[in-house]
Formats: structure tokens, C-alpha cells, sequence
């Protein structure tokens, strides 16, 4: 079974809230449920309805490098806020580890700009380039139909719309597989 990457919105003074708590805790945040522990100093403006998730909604853990690859043009691992989708393979990022498990991160609102430049400078040509090196590395050998990469090309200019707005509010941003 496939972990999709689910990815919210939320501010800096709830990560660092999530930070203290369980991964159980961070689960009932995305859900708009009060935490069963972890109660103490939780915020008065916790969340009482499901968060409605960001970015890639096709991002996978089986896929995750392809993503990685096509935000950040190569296969190697990265610093800065363009090192989201590696978080789950590559221990050096500049995520937070919400809970030191390797499984919930975050990045911080003043992290944003970079990503949502990033995102927003995909299109069908990096994304063509992308997939066809992922596939190659693979070691399958497949002719890209351009519009085959659209969906990509639409998923990031969506994630770079939403981050605009999670920017503007001053939110940072969390995710976690489900």
C-alpha cells in the first residue's frame, strides 16, 4: 500500500507546538481533533475541522524522488526548502523532524518563498527532462509524450498558487504520509 505525501498549511507557532508532542497528536491536528494527550498549552485556535491538503496530491512514497526531481532538476539530494519530497529517503534536509521519527515534517513560514519559487518554475520541459532521466534510471526506456508531463506541469503550478497564499498568511507548512 502506497503512503501518499499529504501536505498542509499551518503556522510557525503550531509547528513548533507540533514539535513537543506525539505523532498521534500531529494526526489529530490534520484531523480537526482534539488531542487525546499532549493537551497542555495547546493552542486556542487548534484546528476543529480536517486540514484540506497542498501540493502534489499524486506524490507517493514509491515516487516521491520523481517529485524531488522535478522541483529541484536532479536526482541528488539538496539543502534548503527544495529538499521536501527527500525528507522520507535522505536524513540531511532542512526539514523539521516534527517528532524525530523520520515520518512528520515541517518547514517554517520564512522557508517558503524559496519553495513556492521552485514550484513555480516548473513547466513541461523540466518536468519532460525530469521523468525521462527518473524512467531512464530505472532503467526504462520509454518515449515521453509531451503531454503525458501536464498533470506534473499542473500540480506544481497549483502547489506554487497555494504556497503564494500559505506565504501571504504567514504559514509554514507540515506533512505527513497517509
Amino acid at each position: 500500500m502506497a503512503n501518499h505525501f499529504h501536505i498542509f498549511t499551518a503556522s510557525d507557532a503550531h509547528i513548533g507546538f507540533l514539535e513537543q508532542c506525539s505523532s498521534e497528536t500531529l494526526y489529530d491536528y490534520c484531523d480537526g481533533k482534539r488531542p487525546a494527550q499532549d493537551q497542555q498549552n495547546l493552542p486556542f485556535d487548534w484546528p476543529t475541522s480536517p486540514l484540506k491538503p497542498i501540493g502534489p496530491s499524486n506524490a507517493i512514497n514509491r515516487n516521491t524522488d520523481l517529485y524531488h526531481w522535478i522541483l529541484n532538476g536532479t536526482s541528488e539530494p539538496v539543502q534548503g526548502s527544495g529538499s521536501i519530497f527527500q525528507t522520507w529517503a535522505v536524513v540531511n534536509h532542512s526539514a523539521i523532524d516534527l517528532t524525530g521519527d523520520g515520518v512528520l515534517f515541517a518547514l517554517k513560514a520564512d522557508q517558503l518563498p524559496e519553495l513556492e519559487a521552485l514550484a513555480a518554475k516548473v513547466d513541461q520541459t523540466s518536468v519532460q527532462k525530469a521523468f525521462s532521466a527518473w524512467l531512464a534510471k530505472k532503467g526504462k526506456k520509454v518515449a515521453l509524450d509531451p503531454e503525458a508531463c501536464q498533470p506534473f506541469v499542473e500540480e506544481f503550478q497549483e502547489f506554487a498558487h497555494q504556497l503564494r497564499k500559505a506565504i501571504t498568511n504567514g504559514q509554514g507548512l507540515i506533512w505527513i504520509p497517509r
